[in-house]
């Protein structure tokens, strides 16, 4: 009976070192779903398009200075989605419209994107952005050279008080 008993045993120790390594195995497997899970579950939320962009101005004019730099703002909805590969569409060739290359953009990965305007001749333009199928609001601006206008409304100034001097001494002879 002691050989039973010593079998017995054996068994039950056995059996429980299976039920240890078992467990030990589902620990492990559960663990590596839980990371395999979390995961897809970033990728998904790196791949993640906007459901909508705005395009914001850092400015109030809407007649622009020839030869300037203008700043936007671009946000997207849900605020934390990534706004990666953006086209920057302008429908003239007056302006250049691109990304803005800031430090803290590159600090702040949540910072909004920055996008910059430069304006080369006087005109109409009107711009958007867009990733993927969705795109912005899109904005309009008048172009035009603030120097040459005070330019030529202080040479029309100037040529009405000529004017006016040379008709005052007629009239008095």
């Amino acid at each position: 009976m002691t050989q039973m008993k010593k079998k017995k045993r054996r068994k039950r120790r056995m059996s429980k070192r299976r039920q240890a390594k078992l467990m030990i195995l589902a620990g492990m497997a559960l663990i590596l779903l839980l990371i395999i899970i979390g995961i897809f579950s970033l990728i998904a939320k790196l791949f993640k398009k906007p459901d909508s962009l705005t395009l914001s101005p850092n400015f109030t004019e809407q007649e622009l200075d020839i030869n300037s730099d203008y700043t936007f703002s671009i946000t997207g909805k849900p605020e934390k989605v990534k706004l990666k590969k953006i086209k920057y569409e302008i429908d003239s060739d007056i302006a250049t419209f691109k990304a803005a290359d800031t430090d803290k953009d590159k600090k702040d990965k949540d910072a909004k994107q920055q996008a910059i305007l430069h304006t080369n001749a006087e005109g109409t333009i009107t711009i958007s952005v867009k990733i993927s199928k969705v795109v912005s609001n899109t904005l309009t601006f008048t172009i035009v050279d603030k120097a040459a206008r005070e330019a030529e409304a202080a040479q029309a100034a100037l040529d009405a008080q000529m004017q006016q001097q040379q008709t005052q001494p007629q009239t008095e002879s």
